[in-house]
């Protein structure tokens, strides 16, 4: 049972839900949060959830209450209300959120907005979104652009995909080199390997071994391709048969 934050609201709880971020719980607590990006409604919303105590079946482990609230943007079920505002999470705006990241070591939730082409940095332990500092012309700038992100421990970097274009990057983040300003992150770029696939379709996904840094993508043709990133070698999977390639 998902109830909004406010009893009396009116606008959808989530309509188009494009990225997922799940955050363990800890000892001293026992709740799990979960963060949503809704490319509609234009924001980020918050979902805590704590085990159910009302039922007794033999499942109840499973079952869950939580709470929906917004963590950022305006959340605008007209679709009106995107934009690109950093600063105070009660006042950011963000233009079409998609897919996101979880950085657990500084407890950065990074964000990218497929509207304005920029990787936006959320500090959960400050209730402050900020844009990082990417070189010109980083990522293409198309209406149509879409992107998927995960965050790399092994390496503790971003692997960004730019769908659309069929690029793999990977970047960087560096702080300010003062440190009153925590606030302003820069991304160093650097290219993986371009046409990863030979033809990336309107979805795609990315994952990272934290323990090798070997990243998986796949799309929605049925092919899951394996990529080592030091060497740039790419193994190719067809997950509707047996057949297996290497470039």
């Amino acid at each position: 049972i998902i109830r909004p934050e406010a009893p009396s609201s009116t606008s959808p709880v989530l309509i188009s839900p494009s990225g997922l971020v799940v955050t363990s719980s800890s000892s001293s607590s026992p709740s799990t949060v979960v963060y949503v990006a809704d490319r509609s409604l234009q924001c980020i919303k918050m979902i805590t959830l704590v085990p159910s105590s009302s039922s007794s079946s033999p499942s109840a482990a499973l079952e869950y209450d939580g709470m929906i609230s917004v963590l950022s943007g305006t959340c605008d079920a007209e679709g009106g209300g995107g934009g690109l505002r950093d600063g105070a999470l009660s006042t950011s705006l963000h233009h079409y959120p998609s897919s996101m990241a979880f950085d657990p070591h500084r407890r950065r939730l990074y964000v990218m907005d497929d509207g304005s082409s920029s990787l936006r940095a959320i500090f959960l332990d400050h209730d402050v979104v900020t844009t990082v500092r990417l070189p010109r012309s980083t990522f293409s700038v198309f209406s149509w652009n879409r992107f998927t992100i995960a965050y790399d421990s092994h390496c503790d970097s971003l692997i960004i995909g730019e769908i659309n274009q069929n690029f793999l990057s990977r970047i960087y983040i560096n702080n300010a080199s003062s440190s009153s300003d925590i606030y302003t992150l820069y991304g160093d770029y650097h290219v993986i390997t371009f046409g990863v696939l030979a033809s990336l379709s309107s979805s795609m996904d990315i994952a990272v071994d934290p323990s090798s840094g070997i990243i998986h993508l796949t799309d929605d043709t049925n092919i899951l391709a394996i990529i080592d990133p030091l060497t740039a070698g790419i193994s190719r999977i067809s997950l509707s048969s047996s057949s297996t390639s290497s470039s």
